[in-house]
């Protein structure tokens, strides 16, 4: 049953309305159009749970920056989560995070990061990281998290439990595959 509603079935719509709505069955046709548009975007847009990466790898807040960096680097990641003794997120450890502790600026080219005296860099992911971590539940559609990332600028973002426990993470990369996935 794929049929089109007709601008009958709407002016029947509005007699059913038992109230005066100054609106057309013309402008009825396009809200009903656009929200089941956007009900059939989030119908068929994948989970977060769909897409994240389930191995994360993540640090803890008292372990050391040069820690992070070889896990960073080893790992060919640009950001971790940064979790508790339970596995609670209570950060995010970003390579932006560590050029800015070194130039003591955010977004800061790579040019000022020997302009720092090493005495003023900290040395543990605590005094680094961003806190609090901008996360979602596995329930969360993709496009939801795509919009989070364009909207905070931001690259990843930790999936949790209702108890904020770390569950995986969605990093762009995942985004880019899962609407490979879906596109006609």
């Amino acid at each position: 049953m794929d049929e089109e509603i007709t601008e009958e079935d709407l002016t029947e719509a509005l007699k059913e309305m038992h109230t005066y709505m100054d609106i057309t069955t013309g402008d009825l046709k396009k809200i009903y159009g656009l929200a089941l548009k956007h009900a059939r975007k989030k119908l068929l847009s994948p989970k977060a749970s769909d897409v994240m990466t389930a191995d994360v790898i993540s640090i803890s807040q008292g372990s050391s920056l040069d820690e992070a960096i070889n896990l960073l680097t080893e790992h060919h990641i640009s950001g971790m989560p940064v979790v508790d003794q339970d596995k609670k997120v209570i950060g995010v450890l970003t390579e932006d995070d560590i050029i800015a502790a070194f130039t003591g600026k955010r977004r800061n080219g790579l040019l000022d990061l020997f302009s720092r005296k090493k005495e003023k860099i900290p040395s543990i992911v605590k005094d680094v990281m961003t806190s609090p971590a901008i996360t979602v539940p596995p329930t969360t559609p993709v496009y939801e998290i795509a919009e989070l990332f364009t909207r905070k600028k931001i690259n990843r973002v930790p999936v949790v439990d209702e108890q904020n426990t770390l569950l995986g993470i969605v990093a762009r990369a995942d985004i880019v595959r899962s609407y490979e996935k879906v596109r006609p």
